[in-house]
């Protein structure tokens, strides 16, 4: 029979785990992946269709996720990484963080199942966030560490069917990660100027439950599909945008706002430019398509490489 002594140092274990698990759940983000809420004087608890199995605190999801977190001391709130919002605010920090990434977390972005782990957690945590009305800012910024994790696994799976000895000798990983944040741009850039409406549908188009139904069909009825001149800064209707014809991202107000960005877009035009081919190259299914692509993209990385070497010089 277990003694009085031993079962009431259990007892105090058990609340001392209850209080711990209390205040991770309020200031940890393991407390935002699942959340108990109140349905018709019941408790529910959804996980959204996604695997929500909390990693080891070594375990190389836990430590992508961590680093993506900050915990506010004197506001006693849980905070997404500064450094980390900063990054989808322009095309070279992005890239610099997401390389950063890479180098720090290689197994997320290159195992399978890690990097479904990881994007399951943060889609998971973005909905939480949305259902909790905590504000679409946060999520916003969660989605855009899915957009680009997505982006990287679809770079990889066409790189994978490749076999063009001369074309991928002019590339490697970093080329990976660039073609990455390209084919993530576009999305980044609409979830930014878009609110509410833009970060909800994200989220809603990659849920297996119902939990943001009635908000997305709410937010479509309130909000119009609007985006940010990227000279400007104004807002409008994202059918009276202006795209850039060259990379597709850069989007104006008008014709004076394009002139006016020209001089600072024009070398990340010149980058962008290459990642659209790319895409567009690994993409195509046509042979004769495929072949014209295939030439210019060799002549545009030679010249690139020959750049890069004479700079070096």
């Amino acid at each position: 029979m277990p003694s009085r002594k031993r079962a009431k140092g259990k007892a105090r274990k058990a609340k001392a785990a209850d209080r711990h698990w209390a205040n991770v759940e309020q200031y940890h983000w393991k407390g935002w992946v699942l959340w108990d809420k109140e349905e018709n004087n019941k408790s529910l608890t959804c996980n959204h269709g996604h695997n929500t199995i909390y990693p080891a605190d070594s375990h190389p999801v836990y430590q992508f996720i961590d680093k993506l977190f900050v915990f506010d001391e004197k506001e006693r709130h849980l905070l997404v990484n500064e450094e980390f919002e900063r990054a989808g605010e322009g095309l070279w920090s992005l890239l610099e963080y997401v390389k950063q990434s890479y180098a720090n977390h290689p197994t997320v972005w290159n195992n399978v199942e890690h990097r479904k782990m990881a994007m399951d957690i943060l889609l998971s945590i973005g909905t939480n966030i949305l259902e909790r009305g905590a504000g679409s800012g946060g999520a916003r910024v969660l989605a855009n560490g899915c957009l680009l994790l997505e982006a990287f696994a679809f770079i990889q799976s066409k790189l994978d069917s490749v076999n063009d000895p001369a074309l991928i000798a002019t590339w490697d990983v970093n080329t990976n990660l660039d073609l990455a944040v390209y084919s993530a741009l576009s999305s980044i850039r609409d979830l930014a100027g878009g609110k509410d409406r833009a970060v909800i549908r994200f989220f809603h188009k990659r849920l297996s439950c119902d939990c943001l139904k009635a908000k997305y069909a709410q937010s479509k009825r309130m909000e119009q599909k609007i985006g940010v001149c990227n000279t400007c800064r104004q807002t409008y209707l994202r059918m009276d945008l202006k795209i850039c014809g060259v990379c597709r991202i850069g989007q104006y107000c008008s014709s004076e706002c394009q002139s006016q960005a020209w001089k600072d877009h024009q070398d990340e035009c010149k980058f962008l430019n290459l990642g659209r081919e790319s895409v567009a190259w690994l993409t195509t299914q046509e042979e004769d398509v495929r072949e014209v692509r295939r030439t210019k993209l060799i002549m545009k990385c030679n010249a690139i490489v020959s750049a890069k070497a004479k700079e070096q010089q």
